[in-house]
């Protein structure tokens, strides 16, 4: 079954996002494609404006007061990988090819282990929690141990970047390559099940439905596919108007993925029928969030919007403060969001308002395009200054009075 609701006949992936976007803004996306060096220097583009002086009105005592940094760590290049936790653990890759974990409370390093080629793929770990799946720049797929960071083995039937979070049941891991083709292998000893051809490059996580039947992807050339886990078959294919960058959701039997020309489509796990669309304003490369009903969205304007899961219906937009926004909001108690700009500025907001609460700048910190994680009252992030950093939130930004 194919769903076509996009007939621009385009072939080649870069000449995709050409069509959305020119200028400089373009050539720093080919950089994300293609793996170039990180950009050291400032974005010039009339939509995609980088700030270079802060518009917060916050003083630093302020800053401190909410977010207290308690540790980094180097990791020798850009972190654009998410870090994960796992236990007491954190661990994350950089650009250098070095994956690492670090103690989530003192930082301190447990293990250190570089791998074949840079790394921006979020790793991903096995049910039993004893080793992480992660794939990389050089075409190769790992499968590690979390206690030691030995490799237990690698996969190289890829043909080209690995950058999508791979998924991993009990006995297999399934993972998207920017050659075009998704690919099952055993847990096991990394042999490969099967492969199925998408015709276009993965970058958005793998994800599987509530009983693990079938896997679903989405790509470069704006197409949704769903495939049967067990014997790699092509179940529908839908095809939307842009580029997929994001990162969709699965809520019941509902896929929810947004195009980066902000259109949000509400497409059927079962027949792969859109039942409903919507649009935001700008463009999203950030990963979409749930939080309970409510979806959240950003953008690289700056423009936040939460919208009902089931209806599409719009709750409510945020628009101050923020720059270019390219990871994904954090859910903390008492129902509110932290969100970070690629400067390295957040806003904490209501999640059923999005009314402001706090804002603020982190100090001394690079580009922010790593989705940040929250444990134990800690926000952990990647930067592209090479750091990996955690800081601690303080209690009252959790007990901010809600009007």
């Amino acid at each position: 079954m194919f769903t076509e609701l996009w007939t621009n006949d385009v072939n080649d992936d870069v000449n995709v996002v050409s069509i959305i976007l020119s200028g400089t803004f373009q050539q720093v996306l080919q950089c994300f494609l293609k793996g170039q060096p990180c950009l050291q220097t400032a974005i010039h583009h009339p939509s995609f404006s980088i700030a270079k002086e802060s518009p917060f009105t916050n003083t630093e005592k302020t800053d401190k007061e909410i977010l207290k940094q308690v540790w980094k760590n180097d990791l020798k290049k850009c972190i654009d990988a998410s870090p994960i936790v796992v236990g007491s653990m954190v661990v994350v890759g950089s650009h250098k090819g070095l994956i690492a974990a670090y103690d989530t409370e003192s930082g301190s390093t447990l293990w250190e282990t570089y791998l074949d080629n840079r790394i921006e793929a979020t790793a991903v770990a096995s049910l039993d929690k004893e080793s992480f799946f992660v794939g990389t720049y050089g075409s190769s797929f790992y499968k590690v141990s979390i206690s030691s960071g030995t490799v237990l083995w690698k996969n190289d039937d890829a043909t080209d970047i690995i950058k999508a979070k791979a998924y991993v049941s009990q006995n297999f891991a399934c993972f998207g390559a920017y050659d075009g083709y998704l690919r099952k292998l055993t847990n096991l000893n990394g042999q490969m099940v099967w492969q199925v051809d998408i015709s276009a490059s993965i970058i958005a996580s793998i994800q599987s439905d509530n009983e693990e039947n079938h896997v679903f992807c989405a790509t470069l050339a704006g197409k949704v596919c769903k495939v049967d886990f067990q014997y790699g078959r092509l179940k529908w294919v839908v095809a939307l108007d842009s580029p997929i960058f994001s990162n969709f959701i699965i809520t019941g039997v509902y896929l929810v993925v947004c195009t980066v020309k902000g259109r949000v489509f509400n497409i059927s796990t079962d027949t792969g029928d859109v039942l409903w669309n919507t649009s935001v304003t700008g463009h999203v490369f950030a990963p979409l969030t749930l939080c309970s009903d409510k979806i959240i969205l950003s953008t690289k304007e700056g423009l936040i919007s939460c919208i009902e899961s089931r209806s599409g219906r719009a709750l409510w937009t945020h628009h101050q403060l923020l720059e270019s926004v390219n990871a994904g909001a954090v859910e903390l108690p008492n129902e509110n969001l932290f969100l970070i700009d690629v400067q390295a500025q957040y806003i904490i907001v209501d999640l059923h308002q999005g009314s402001l609460l706090q804002n603020g700048s982190l100090e001394n910190i690079g580009q922010t395009f790593s989705s940040p994680v929250l444990f134990n009252n800690k926000i952990i992030i990647g930067s592209r200054d090479d750091f990996l950093y955690c800081f601690a939130l303080n209690e009252k930004t959790f007990n901010v009075s809600q009007s």
